[in-house]
């Protein structure tokens, strides 16, 4: 949706992820797919769909996920670091509701019931509210609809891009400066120990005022160049025989190589975003 006049833009992207039995190759190319339209620029952007994961509520120093939600499981928190390092918010999470009111998936036997289906936004000041649709409108479907109230306020949204376009550029954290700067500071100690504090305290934040650097969507990706080459290599091997002990260690391989890579990345994306 455009509105020339105004210059402004709103971007709704539906999604459908694939279910924790997909393999890695799937999962990942759905993140790759879904950041290359994240990265395409709008004003407002809202993404909702069936992310068949579970991003609880706020943990340590999230920011993006609010303080209502449920429990939280390992496709939660991929989906977690992917808003965090992207500066989504998760609308579900900061309104809150009964437990009977949130899930929005159940199973087949009617035992198990999730909250999966979520709305992202990058504004979250025009989500006015976010429900589940429950008996009042049945689709016939395992999952329930969500409905979102949102309110474009041309006067407060007026103010909110000045001040974003301020020419306030978004900054990041660069480890590498960061070092460069410790070890280019002096660290001398005196006798005082109050005063040594208040030293080391004072040289710490400058470090850190210097190591920000003007921020790239592409500064750092979700995995590897190693685990790009293993992924093409397990395709390969595929092809050919997917039954033998070498395609299975690889397999290990790369789970494992992908959660030292999650790791990285979601503690890169909280340096990101302090």
């Amino acid at each position: 949706m455009n509105n020339h006049q105004k210059q402004q833009t709103l971007r709704i992207i539906q999604v459908y992820a694939p279910t924790s039995a997909a393999d890695d190759e799937e999962i990942e190319r759905f993140y790759d797919n879904l950041e290359e339209e994240i990265n395409k620029r709008s004003t407002y952007l809202v993404i909702m769909g069936d992310f068949n994961a579970k991003v609880g509520h706020r943990q340590d120093d999230q920011i993006f996920i609010g303080h209502f939600g449920g429990d939280h499981n390992e496709q939660g928190k991929r989906l977690a670091t992917m808003a965090e390092s992207r500066r989504l918010f998760v609308a579900n999470t900061f309104f809150q509701k009964r437990a009977g009111q949130r899930w929005t998936w159940i199973s087949l036997n009617g035992e198990t019931k999730n909250e999966i289906d979520f709305i992202f936004t990058n504004r979250l000041q025009i989500v006015q509210d976010v429900t589940v649709i429950g008996r009042a409108f049945s689709t016939g479907s395992d999952h329930r609809l969500i409905h979102a109230r949102i309110v474009l306020d041309s006067k407060l949204e007026k103010k909110a891009l000045a001040l974003s376009n301020a020419g306030q550029k978004k900054m990041a954290f660069d480890a590498k400066v960061f070092q460069q700067h410790v070890d280019a500071s002096d660290w001398t100690l005196s006798e005082d120990l109050d005063d040594d504090y208040n030293k080391f305290v004072d040289q710490l934040k400058h470090c850190q005022q210097q190591s920000k650097v003007p921020y790239n969507n592409h500064q750092q990706k979700r995995i590897s160049s190693l685990i790009q080459k293993l992924l093409d290599q397990r395709r390969q091997m595929k092809r050919i025989t997917a039954n033998n002990i070498e395609y299975h260690l690889l397999c290990k391989l790369i789970q494992r190589q992908l959660k030292e890579d999650h790791d990285a990345f979601q503690q890169q994306a909280l340096l990101d975003t302090a």
